[in-house]
């Protein structure tokens, strides 16, 4: 994964898949269209988005899937998926062969370009057009994705366990003053997670406050200079996959930034989990892990991933 990108792309690479058309007619959704496989067929699905496989397999739905994009991890004791769409291009030749019942993306609007969704139609396949900014899309998602593959049940009780687990979290760390926290999303923490954002619930939960809570950008990139101005207590910094190289540049970006508090006191945090920036059932992995490193005094209930 190239972390010089711009945070929007960068967030994009890992739950969205984009198409290339100036026409936006409105897709055919689980909203506009049958939403539910036949009765007497198991849904399959083809998900252009690392949230919606994430959440699939999360609900215990992954025997649906049966293509993932470019984008998504291979997962122990799961088998190796096709790999048929980025945000660049759709392998059609694939999709034609395998016929999946739904084909999930999630655009940055709600409209899908119509050579996308004729081609979606010549295979028999339905549209579904998931959107997650928030903890909440989260669990709206796995309604629809569960609603739409006749799994209601596992949708609702993997809804019930992340609502548990991050309830749990909260609990812990509720009588602790909150560290103020830097979500940084590339080597030099200039392209950051601001407020009103699946992170920054996430590092609320956690027992955290978000340097940016007064900014009115979902991803806003910051300066050097801006940087030393927050002067945050700690910094979350979030590279999934990220390469050795990509690391040792990191810290030593960070080495040249002495008068930051989080720098002074060692508490830069480097998190490389391959979900790290997915809107997934992860999200409570990540809550346990930023509650752990920001109050590590504290005897969790679970232990947080190194």
């Amino acid at each position: 994964m190239n972390f010089n990108l711009p945070v929007h792309l960068l967030i994009s690479a890992f739950v969205c898949f984009c198409c290339f058309s100036c026409d936006t007619r409105p897709v055919q959704t689980a909203s506009t269209a049958p939403s539910t496989a036949p009765a007497s067929a198991p849904a399959t699905i083809a998900s252009l988005t690392p949230a919606a496989t994430d959440l699939i397999i999360g609900m215990g739905a992954a025997d649906h899937l049966v293509a993932v994009s470019n984008f998504d991890f291979d997962r122990p004791g799961l088998p190796r998926l096709p790999r048929v769409g980025d945000y660049q291009n759709t392998d059609w030749e694939r999709l034609g062969d395998l016929r999946p019942s739904f084909i999930i993306v999630q655009m940055a609007t709600d409209r899908v370009p119509a050579g996308f969704r004729d081609r979606a139609t010549a295979i028999g396949a339905t549209i579904i057009d998931i959107q997650i900014e928030d903890l909440a899309d989260i669990g709206k998602t796995l309604d629809q994705l569960g609603a739409a593959i006749n799994e209601t049940g596992k949708a609702t009780d993997a809804r019930n366990r992340l609502q548990a687990r991050l309830g749990a979290v909260r609990k812990r760390v509720a009588s602790l003053a909150p560290v103020s926290t830097l979500l940084a999303l590339d080597e030099r923490g200039s392209s950051s997670a601001g407020p009103r954002t699946f992170l920054d619930e996430i590092l609320t939960i956690a027992g955290g406050k978000n340097v940016l809570a007064g900014t009115s950008a979902h991803w806003p990139s910051i300066d050097k200079e801006r940087l030393i101005a927050l002067s945050p207590d700690a910094v979350m910094q979030l590279l999934p996959g990220a390469s050795p190289q990509a690391l040792a540049q990191a810290t030593g970006f960070w080495a040249t930034m002495p008068q930051v508090p989080a720098v002074a006191n060692r508490r830069i945090y480097q998190i490389t989990d391959p979900w790290a920036l997915t809107p997934g059932i992860e999200v409570a992995d990540l809550a346990e892990h930023f509650a752990a490193v920001l109050h590590p005094d504290l005897s969790p209930t679970t232990e947080a991933k190194p």
